[in-house]
């Protein structure tokens, strides 16, 4: 087993990147193709959720083996996080300076530089989708999103609980910022003609990703022809990301790619 961690910060050693993978130098195709063998392999980027203050490292190390079982290279960004690391837009660059990485280290971890994807879970979503890239990805995977902070912002305001304003002193400079400035962090703005396709998990009545803005979400990913695919898992609280036969997502998004693969990959169900 491959486990190693390498820094993407000269002085802040909380920032890095942890890979994980299989030894051996055969695996799946890389083109995910049933029974082909490759000496190459897909690569995940995973972004772990944690609201810009931590990173929940059970979340992400969970996802991880369930990829690195199915032959994908993994590799978990341990972004900036808390203040004042995490003022936007130093996670989004440490996301970049991952994504460079893996892309210039291919032939060391036996990867395909024409697999290569990214997975966020809940606020690593937002950094995975807000974040642009010079590089051609795969894939984008937003698992029980955040797709939008607005909806945050609110919570900040009605609920005792402080670790809202704390999100936002940590990413804006301060605890209640007004929504113009939250505004240019909104995810759906970030979506162009480059944006790579995109699987979209969806936890039912998750108050953190409103029906309201998936939907508009999806819609500006039909309008701009990004190839999508968009599914709902009931039963599931947010953060929790374990699978089960009736809910088994990670399955759903390899399937997908296997199936975007054979066909134009424009798929809006």
């Amino acid at each position: 087993m491959i486990y190693e961690t390498i820094q993407l910060h000269p002085v802040l050693s909380e920032i890095k990147l942890v890979a994980i993978g299989q030894t051996q130098r055969t695996y799946i195709s890389s083109n995910l193709s049933a029974g082909a063998m490759s000496e190459y392999r897909p690569a995940l980027i995973i972004c772990p959720g944690g609201g810009y203050l931590t990173i929940h490292e059970d979340e992400a190390e969970y996802v991880a083996m369930q990829f690195v079982a199915q032959g994908f290279m993994v590799f978990i960004l341990h972004a900036s996080s808390s203040a004042p690391y995490a003022y936007f837009p130093a996670p989004m660059n440490d996301l970049e300076n991952a994504i460079e990485y893996v892309f210039s280290h291919t032939d060391h971890y036996g990867i395909d530089p024409g697999q290569i994807s990214i997975l966020g879970l809940s606020t690593g979503a937002h950094l995975a989708c807000s974040t642009y890239t010079k590089y051609k990805l795969k894939s984008i995977a937003l698992i029980y999103p955040v797709l939008s902070l607005l909806p945050l912002l609110e919570l900040s305001t009605t609920e005792e609980n402080t670790t809202y304003e704390m999100m936002f002193s940590a990413v804006m400079g301060q605890p209640h910022p007004s929504t113009e400035k939250i505004s240019k962090w909104e995810s759906i703005s970030f979506i162009n003609e480059d944006t790579p396709p995109t699987f979209l998990c969806l936890y039912e009545n998750d108050h953190y990703c409103p029906e309201e803005i998936a939907k508009q979400y999806e819609k500006c990913l039909y309008k701009k022809r990004i190839p999508h695919k968009v599914i709902s898992v009931s039963s599931k609280k947010h953060g929790t990301p374990t699978v089960d036969p009736n809910n088994n997502w990670i399955q759903a998004y390899v399937d997908w790619l296997v199936s975007f693969e054979k066909s134009s990959g424009f798929d809006n169900k």
